[in-house]
């Protein structure tokens, strides 16, 4: 029988960098079931992967959001996918980046239109994918001394399938895309049910990478 899990990306504005790791700590050591992933803190945002049961990521999400408004806003649902074979990560990782790692300020600014949004959100995403799986290959090796040492390089010295400044800045403020603070709430309170399988224009793509990965 297989157990699949659902897998979410999503990206938001923080004012509170210093205690966001620390909040979501809490809450995923509280939780008795299996919750993994990785969470990347900047200065002003963050980049989220949480794998675990649909209801598991909502209820996480809701308790994060509800409570803490102040210093987590406009929250973007990069990615989400509710029948993932398996993880890519066995426990939950956290790392502060580095500012100065990030891409770009210099790139162009870019109009806010849907083949814009488009375009940046599956050069994002596939780049994540891309990252999350060389680090899923680093935890084949069950060195787990070294795979914290290559988190906290890539914290350092920034890695190139990180999304830059540029992109994460116009999705957060682009009237595109799912805002994933509304979608919890009609999740939760409503019982709402959406399939996000096929959501986004990136499951082509994304299936192509998964492919080596899944072998």
């Amino acid at each position: 029988m297989n157990t699949f899990v659902c897998r979410l990306i999503f990206c938001a504005k923080i004012a509170d960098y210093e205690n966001i790791i620390q909040l979501f700590d809490n809450l995923i050591k509280k939780n008795i079931t299996h919750i993994t992933g990785l969470l990347l803190v900047y200065s002003d945002f963050m980049i989220h992967l949480i794998e675990a049961s649909e209801d598991d990521i909502f209820e996480l999400c809701h308790e994060v959001f509800t409570n803490n408004s102040s210093i987590i806003t406009n929250v973007k649902c990069l990615y989400m996918q509710n029948n993932a074979k398996k993880r890519f990560f066995k426990e939950w990782y956290s790392k502060k980046m580095k500012d100065n790692t990030l891409e770009d300020d210099k790139l162009k600014e870019l109009e806010d239109n849907f083949e814009n949004v488009s375009s940046t959100y599956k050069a994002v995403v596939v780049d994540l994918f891309k990252l999350y799986i060389e680090l899923w290959h680093k935890l084949q090796l069950r060195n787990y001394e070294n795979f914290n040492e290559y988190l906290d390089l890539i914290a350092v010295n920034g890695h190139p399938n990180i999304p830059s400044r540029r992109n994460i800045k116009f999705i957060l403020q682009s009237v595109w895309g799912y805002n994933f603070t509304t979608l919890t709430e009609n999740y939760c309170n409503l019982n709402y049910v959406f399939n996000f399988d096929n959501y986004s224009s990136v499951s082509e793509m994304i299936q192509e990478i998964n492919h080596k990965y899944n072998e």
